[in-house]
């Protein structure tokens, strides 16, 4: 059944959403893409060829355009490259899909579960045909998130040897580091030993403690609350006096067992805390979710909670306690750098004049890291559109009766064919192939598979769109 033609306008309006998103960030993909200038209400502009950048920036009305506006974003945020791929395959999938829809006998439903089957299959082919990391050294890792620091040869290999210093001596699991990356202003671009953790701590704890345990509590550490209305009975003070009590007996039992630091995501009873660091042991509060994962991930300590410190065991504290080589203040970063017994979580220094550059130039390191870790993972695969050629070919090979291939070609073609313009490359594909081997152009897998999930999703989306309406228009 063909699309009605209010499907039709519909389709075409939308197509034309995405299309104008696209034609802003086509033009910068590839090794030779062009700059975009941004310039904001008060006449501030910067220029790039950054797709997260410029997308992030853009002031999008149009709900579709804004949908993928924002999956496009999700791209980056989950493997840390692509953005401008999701955008440029969407495109190239939806105008051969609404095309389809108009000329032949299939419906958007019909069409969509074509589309999510083949999505599922075009996944398993990339992931059959990448290739393996061997080990941390490999220069795979290297050449993968150059690609994602836009090329920046400086910026990936400070990226690169952030994870190597961490996890060249290490057989454990293997982290993301992205969150390990931090700016700062007139310091030297390098690689500090150990954790770095941008908080003080209480003015009379210690500025360096070596080679001992560490406890963790998730929540806050105060006494037990009671009611306002309790608070003014003799009874209320008396029982927030024993819960006060309760803490500062928690507090001594942690001394007894020799605990040299204290982490806690929340609150620390001010009492309580005073009382430890009277005692020599080291207290820090209010960490972020990242920042306490981190400790705990580096330490081995597991969590504990308010309640459960209540209700401790003889051997309560041996089981929950993690370990640390050391926690150091860095008066020049005003941070903590907390080192591990086993291996270190290192942390990168990036520098930057300006305020923008600097967040700008911590972004796309994170991009890359997230783009190491990833490609470490799940290995790597051919860069520069020729994976999904490749893929196209054994889909084409192994279903040639598709009804969807000519969507397919278009989709899976889309980014070599823009690559290939942005560069003005006059080489045909086993050429470029050729060249881009000997150039190392490599991408993560994920990157690729995470391409293919969110342009292919949402175009199954977008087709299935008869109508665009404003909510508070709709009735019950």
């Amino acid at each position: 059944m063909q699309a009605s033609s209010k499907h039709s306008i519909t389709l075409d309006k939308n197509y034309e959403a995405i299309q104008s998103v696209t034609a802003i960030v086509a033009d910068t993909l590839g090794p030779d893409g062009l700059n975009v200038m941004l310039v904001d209400e008060f006449g501030s502009s910067f220029c790039t060829n950054d797709g997260v950048a410029i997308l992030s920036n853009l002031q999008i009305k149009n709900p579709i355009a804004k949908y993928a506006k924002d999956a496009a974003l999700a791209q980056e945020e989950r493997v840390g490259d692509g953005t401008t791929s999701v955008c440029v395959m969407l495109e190239a999938i939806l105008k051969k899909c609404i095309e389809k829809l108009k000329t032949e006998d299939i419906g958007a439903i019909k069409l969509s579960k074509e589309i999510q089957i083949a999505k599922e299959i075009i996944k398993t082919i990339i992931k059959k045909n990448s290739k393996k990391i061997e080990d941390i050294e490999d220069s795979h890792l290297f050449f993968a998130s150059r690609i994602a620091s836009r090329n920046d040869e400086e910026l990936s290999k400070v990226v690169s040897e952030l994870y190597r210093k961490s996890f060249k001596n290490y057989v454990g699991e293997f982290f993301d580091l992205s969150n390990h990356i931090y700016g700062y202003k007139n310091q030297e671009e390098r690689v500090v030993e150990g954790l770095l953790l941008k908080k003080k701590a209480h003015l009379n704890s210690k500025t360096r403690i070596n080679n001992g345990s560490l406890l963790m509590i998730k929540g806050s550490f105060e006494p037990q609350p009671i009611s306002s209305e309790a608070a003014n009975t003799d009874e209320g003070v008396r029982k927030f006096s024993n819960n006060v009590q309760e803490i500062l007996e928690v507090c001594k039992k942690i001394k007894k067992k020799n605990i040299e630091a204290v982490f806690c995501s929340g609150s620390i009873f001010q009492q309580a805390e005073e009382l430890l660091v009277k005692e020599g042991v080291f207290v820090i509060s209010h960490l972020s979710e990242s920042q306490f994962n981190n400790i705990q991930k580096l330490s081995k300590a597991k969590v504990v909670t308010r309640s459960e410190l209540f209700e401790q065991d003889q051997n309560f504290f041996l089981e929950k306690i993690g370990e640390f080589k050391s926690i150091t203040w860095d008066e020049g970063l005003k941070a903590f750098l907390i080192s591990g017994p086993r291996f270190n979580f290192n942390s990168l220094i990036l520098s930057q004049n300006t305020k923008t550059l600097l967040e700008e130039r911590v972004r796309v390191a994170e991009d890359s890291a997230k783009v190491f870790y990833a490609t470490f993972k799940e290995g790597y695969s051919e860069g520069g559109g020729v994976t999904e050629i490749i893929a196209l070919k054994e889909f084409r090979e192994s279903y040639p009766n598709s009804p969807i291939l000519d969507i397919l070609e278009a989709a899976l073609t889309s980014i070599f064919r823009q690559i290939k313009i942005n560069s003005d490359y006059r080489e045909e594909f086993l050429e470029l192939r050729q060249k881009y081997k000997e150039a190392q152009v490599v991408d993560s897998t994920r990157v690729k598979t995470s391409i293919v999930d969110i342009s292919f999703d949402l175009c199954s989306q977008i087709i299935k769109v008869k109508s665009v309406v404003l909510a508070n228009n709709c009735s019950d």
